[in-house]
């Protein structure tokens, strides 16, 4: 199924304008299959796609050239239409016409709830990708210095956009009335997120670097930073996710997917 997913998303992009490398739709739908195998294919090409975007609106976010104010105005574009009920009625730039498609599928689910935090969700991780990019160019600029590991994770577990992806996972796999209303599954994706973020930060580092752009290895000089130190704590960050779920009927689901995802960036940069 991942070659025709693959196929799908490189189709789904190019009649949208946009032209992703053919290797990252590739992965991405290899990564996603292995994630939620039990998907049915319609559901699991909507998971892709979603995946696909938020690598295009990443690519948009986080360039440390862009004027702060082309930044915000895409940013608050994204959001009012994460908010609207309606699809836009003109024409629209690719982003904003992938997103209202993806969007359209999901109100179909019927799945208010979850719908709702996906919405949250998916709004702060696209806030946080601009204050992320803002930050970097401050610093470039000698205008503010680094953030602390604290600091720098409570805006990059948001900028890495898994608790969307995780709630729409969820959405796809039909949660049951009991996980939409576990607040413990809320408190898990946290800890998830960090996981993620730390561990994409390893697998970029050298492409930030080169970039000019924020990563958690590079908030003081490489040659005092303590690898394993993040390592381990990505392995702490996962068994707390995987405590929190424990008697979460949609646990499984979540788990696989945290577990592969992690297990991805620590052999390769998905990029």
């Amino acid at each position: 199924m991942a070659a025709e997913i693959g196929a799908d998303l490189w189709r789904w992009a190019s009649t949208h304008g946009a032209r992703p490398d053919r290797n990252l739709t590739q992965r991405l739908a290899k990564v996603v299959t292995a994630i939620a195998p039990d998907l049915p294919a319609s559901s699991a090409m909507v998971l892709a796609r979603y995946c696909l975007w938020t690598f295009l609106v990443d690519d948009a976010l986080d360039d440390v050239d862009a004027d702060p104010a082309v930044l915000t105005g895409l940013a608050g574009r994204l959001s009012t239409l994460v908010r609207a009920t309606d699809a836009p009625s003109a024409p629209a730039p690719a982003l904003d016409a992938m997103l209202a498609e993806l969007l359209a599928e999901l109100r179909l689910a019927k799945a208010p709830t979850l719908l709702a935090r996906f919405a949250d969700a998916l709004c702060a991780a696209i806030d946080a990708g601009v204050q992320h990019t803002v930050r970097a160019q401050q610093i470039q600029q000698g205008r503010a210095g680094a953030p602390t590991v604290v600091e720098y994770l409570a805006v990059a577990e948001h900028h890495v956009n898994y608790r969307s992806f995780a709630y729409l996972l969820l959405i796809l796999a039909k949660a049951s009335p009991t996980a939409v209303k576990s607040s413990r599954i809320d408190k898990a994706l946290v800890a998830a997120s960090r996981a993620i973020r730390i561990a994409n930060d390893l697998a970029s580092v050298d492409r930030d670097r080169a970039a000019g752009r924020l990563n958690v290895l590079l908030l003081q000089r490489l040659d005092v930073v303590d690898v394993a130190a993040f390592e381990r704590r990505i392995d702490r960050y996962v068994r707390l996710h995987d405590d929190l779920l424990r008697d979460v009927v949609e646990a499984s689901v979540l788990r696989r997917s945290l577990h592969v995802a992690v297990a991805v960036y620590r052999v390769t940069d998905l990029r």
